[in-house]
């Protein structure tokens, strides 16, 4: 990755990200958001009447996120985006309501219509990088703005898409430099070694897919995704009874109770792979 044989970027090659990777790509919703700003002890500041409404509308917005649905006839998301931005007219630098939109954004990208996907994306970078700058030592920043790069990379297609995969790479990398054990950034980075071809042309290599998948399970084994594309690795290296073994399992899982949407569509997913398998 560090030559001019630039690996073909992992979105366009896939065709397939889950959403649970690229970022969660990915990606993927993630399960583990660090993001409390709160001071405790007797270095906590007096609460104030700003920090309190702002406290109560991330909540209330929060909430209406949670809403979200991919017939955007009923989803809230575009009501959470709306409350998000009260958050920064008050408080322009505030990391939470910034990485939440470049979140709401990523979900809006996967769910508009051809044409509009990646003026979306591309928003919702634009949120993930102020999130890095208002908070350099917090993850969702880096992950968010992999996300949203990696969706709109896929819409462009291959050979317009060969400028994003060090973008893509380096925000997992600085995922992981912060939170070595984050499984969506593992994830991220198991697809990627998989799908791009190997030397000379790129940077795959299915070993290190296998590595990456394998941590990406661990990390998170309560999702669907991570589970569904260590067994696609699997299989390219030929493992197809354990492979299967693990489509079956993800299957059986419930998810996290606040990945619902996602789980239901990477069950979608992983049993047409395992159909395919059969």
């Amino acid at each position: 990755m560090h030559s001019t044989l630039r690996c073909v970027s992992i979105i366009a090659l896939s065709g397939l990200l889950t959403t649970s990777a690229l970022a969660e790509t990915a990606a993927t919703p993630r399960t583990s958001l660090p993001e409390s700003n709160t001071i405790t002890g007797s270095d906590a500041p007096l609460v104030t009447t700003t920090d309190s409404k702002l406290t109560e509308l991330l909540a209330e917005t929060n909430a209406l996120y949670d809403r979200r649905d991919p017939d955007p006839e009923i989803s809230k998301v575009p009501d959470a985006i709306a409350g998000y931005e009260k958050i920064l007219a008050i408080a322009p630098q505030h990391y939470s309501a910034l990485w939440r939109l470049a979140r709401c954004y990523w979900w809006q990208g996967d769910h508009a219509l051809k044409g509009k996907q990646i003026e979306l994306y591309d928003k919702g970078k634009i949120y993930a990088q102020r999130a890095q700058q208002a908070a350099p030592d917090k993850v969702n920043g880096y992950y968010w703005f992999g996300v949203n790069e990696g969706r709109a990379a896929e819409i462009r297609g291959i050979f317009n898409s060969l400028f994003a995969i060090n973008p893509i790479r380096e925000a997992m990398q600085k995922v992981l430099a912060l939170n070595k054990k984050d499984g969506s950034a593992h994830h991220v980075l198991s697809i990627l070694y998989r799908k791009a071809p190997g030397w000379p042309l790129a940077c795959g290599d299915i070993n290190k897919s296998l590595e990456h998948a394998r941590l990406a399970v661990g990390f998170s084994p309560d999702e669907v995704a991570p589970r569904m594309d260590l067994a696609k690795t699997l299989i390219a290296k030929g493992q197809k009874e354990g492979a299967r073994k693990l489509l079956l399992e993800a299957l059986e899982l419930p998810g996290p109770a606040n990945l619902q949407p996602e789980t239901k569509k990477d069950k979608i997913k992983t049993q047409a792979v395992l159909d395919e398998l059969n």
